[in-house]
């Protein structure tokens, strides 16, 4: 992540530096500028500490990351309600 600091601009000359989120359970991805991404108490220490869009569920370092529609299923599950 060091890299980072060394970036002033994330966007520029037809380009924009961005950030793909996978979801673990279906494998659907999306994509988001990094700007977007960055947490607002400091830099990133890693992948992990990059935010994904609204109603994803953030995995972080030791948790599966999920689209809105396979967090809602595991929250299904993880309670012992029928899928």
């Amino acid at each position: 992540m060091e890299v980072l600091r060394s970036i002033k601009n994330f966007r520029g000359h037809g380009r924009t530096l961005a950030v793909i989120f996978t979801c673990n359970r279906c494998g659907c991805e999306i994509v988001r500028a990094l700007e977007d991404c960055l947490p607002k108490d400091g830099p990133p220490t890693g992948l992990h500490d990059l935010k994904p869009p609204s109603r994803w569920r953030n995995g972080g370092f030791y948790y599966p990351t999920f689209c809105p529609d396979c967090a809602e299923k595991y929250d299904r599950f993880m309670k012992g309600d029928p899928l």
